[in-house]
């Protein structure tokens, strides 16, 4: 074998390992959640739904409390791990100026068109895992929340019963309710 041989060789057998070395390259994704059975539901009347579009979350001035469930569906690709999910919502009415952070938390197992606010072991909503919590932008802007932790869950053995909105208001500074007219639900992903 000659020199120049060898050296052949050996260049072949360097790059050989310098490539079985260099980590492959995640591909990153993105997918969008569908949202339905979007219940807007109020402490008085107490229907299982209060059937107007969107969402609201709140105390009105009566004394009336708003919360809002709806259901998350999704595909990810095999494999895929959820590196961010964000819920996104448009607020298109705000009620009295005592402003709460509305927040998100999912939710125990609930019927859309049967669960009222006296059906819940805990009269208004069983939250279960608060995600997020943040003040709206304003009338006619979006804002968004993390529930990276929530879509994070239902991937391992976490059962989805979807989310929940509310507003958390230990002081009884009410009225104030916020209402939403469109929302989506982002997730990010590395394959």
């Amino acid at each position: 074998m000659t020199s120049r041989t060898i050296r052949a060789l050996f260049a072949t057998l360097l790059v050989a390992g310098l490539v079985a070395t260099v980590p492959s390259v995640a591909s990153a994704g993105t997918t969008y959640a569908t949202i339905s059975d979007v219940c807007w539901q109020k402490i008085y009347p107490p229907d299982p739904c209060h059937f107007e579009s969107g969402m609201a979350v709140g105390m009105d001035n009566y004394a009336v409390d708003n919360h809002s469930f709806f259901n998350v569906s999704y595909s990810l690709p095999p494999g895929a791990e959820v590196t961010k999910a964000t819920l996104r919502l448009y607020t298109s009415g705000e009620d009295f100026t005592n402003y709460q952070p509305v927040e998100v938390a999912t939710v125990a197992n609930w019927s859309f068109g049967s669960t009222n606010w006296w059906s819940w072991g805990t009269p208004g909503g069983d939250f279960w895992t608060w995600l997020d919590g943040q003040y709206t932008n304003g009338v006619g802007n979006w804002f968004d929340l993390d529930v990276t932790a929530a879509i994070q869950a239902w991937e391992g053995s976490t059962p989805n019963y979807g989310l929940g909105l509310f507003t958390s208001d230990p002081n009884h500074n009410y009225p104030y309710v916020a209402y939403f007219s469109d929302y989506e639900l982002e997730i990010d992903y590395d394959l």
